[in-house]
């Protein structure tokens, strides 16, 4: 499946994939970066993904393959489990305008607000929580995670993931001074993310 080349038991059982500090026997771990070579000696797992020519440990299992990274995803994603699955619909305890353009096979969450005017492409997921503003547009096949905001007028690309408590579009608190008082610049912009953009829990 890796397309690598074994050295050790071929006999191995793998149950499960960790660090390689972290590892136990019967776990898969990988070595991507020379700076941790040190650990190999150290390491429990029964088998450790390494590139060609890297110096290893007598005895120690190893699959040499030219990115171990990329290696330990694919292992980490044939073991996982299934992604959770988003039936397409709207929650009756969702909040959409009626004049919202809701897309065929979106998954509308509980508790989540769509303003008037808002547009949300095809297969797009909204968790629950979330609140998109007036006149966002979402691209097809986006998903965003509980509790997200889209403020207004901002634009999602396709395949876009925002993970929980991100806020797109919040302002900028941009003042002037102004006869010795603070006076608001108003923030007429807005915030556009385009194809395959992915954003981590908390952004703002």
């Amino acid at each position: 499946m890796l397309g690598g080349t074994l050295e050790g038991d071929s006999a191995l059982l793998i149950s499960g994939v960790a660090g390689l500090r972290e590892a136990e026997p019967g776990q898969i771990a990988f070595l991507e970066h020379p700076r941790y070579a040190s650990l190999l000696p150290e390491t429990r797992a029964s088998l450790v993904l390494v590139a060609p020519g890297v110096a290893v440990p007598p005895k120690l299992n190893v699959i040499r393959v030219p990115q171990p990274s990329v290696a330990f995803g694919q292992i980490v994603a044939l073991i996982s489990p299934p992604p959770i699955s988003h039936p397409p619909g709207i929650h009756p305890r969702a909040l959409v305008d009626p004049s919202t353009s809701v897309a065929p096979g979106c998954s509308i969450g509980p508790f989540a607000v769509l303003e008037a005017g808002a547009t949300i492409g095809a297969r797009t997921v909204i968790g629950a929580g979330c609140y998109v503003g007036h006149e966002a547009r979402l691209g097809e096949d986006c998903l965003l995670h509980p509790n997200v905001s889209v403020r207004e007028r901002c634009v999602l690309g396709n395949h876009v993931i925002l993970h929980c408590g991100t806020v797109i579009g919040s302002d900028g608190f941009g003042y002037d001074f102004v006869e010795n008082r603070y006076r608001k610049i108003p923030q007429v912009g807005f915030v556009q993310l385009d194809d395959d953009v992915e954003i981590g829990a908390n952004a703002v």
